[in-house]
Parts: C-alpha cells; sequence; structure tokens
C-alpha cells in the first residue's frame, strides 16, 4: 500500500489501496489528496473526537453509471484510528477552485 505521509497535520497520512492508482499521474494524486484534506479540515472536531489519524483511498475518482451519485464523480475513502481500526467510510468530492 502505497503511503503520503503528512507531517505537521491532524490526519498523519493518506494511503492507496493499490500502488497503481495514479502511478503515472501526480497531478490526479495531488488532487485526491488536496480534496481529502479539505474533508477532513470540514469535519476537524468530528474526526478527532472518534481517532482519525489516516485515509486509505480505495480507488480512482469514479461514479457508477448503474447507481450514479448525484454530487458526482468521487473518491471512495476509509477513514482508520492509528492501529488500523475501520472508523467509516466516506465519498470525498473534489474541491471547487475559486
Amino acid at each position: 500500500m502505497f503511503r503520503t505521509a503528512l507531517l505537521n497535520y491532524p490526519l498523519k497520512a493518506i494511503r492507496w489501496f493499490r500502488e497503481d492508482i495514479y502511478k503515472n499521474s501526480p497531478e490526479l494524486r495531488t488532487e485526491a489528496e488536496t480534496a481529502i484534506k479539505k474533508f477532513y479540515d470540514n469535519n476537524k472536531e468530528n474526526m478527532e473526537r472518534r481517532g482519525v489519524t489516516e485515509a486509505i483511498v480505495k480507488g480512482a475518482k469514479h461514479n457508477d453509471p448503474r447507481n450514479p451519485d448525484p454530487k458526482g464523480e468521487h473518491w471512495t475513502v476509509e477513514l482508520i484510528k492509528e492501529d488500523g481500526e475501520f472508523v467509516t467510510k466516506r465519498h470525498v468530492y473534489p474541491t471547487e477552485e475559486k
């Protein structure tokens, strides 16, 4: 599992479930990491209370055509504690550029 360490940030790491996710596209990987950090910041109080320290990205950005998400494309992310205990799974949406 590929791991992006986040120093000086409450979320200690973002892990990639498979190493081939965005392997040759650092721009897309950075887009996902930025969206996950923003999601964490927007829910910081809840995340800290639940002990979330790492995020695992389960796959590339997608929107399943069989059951489309009305909010659009997203990453499926599992949030876990430092000891590996599963906390929750969320859809994280791209951040809007302003």
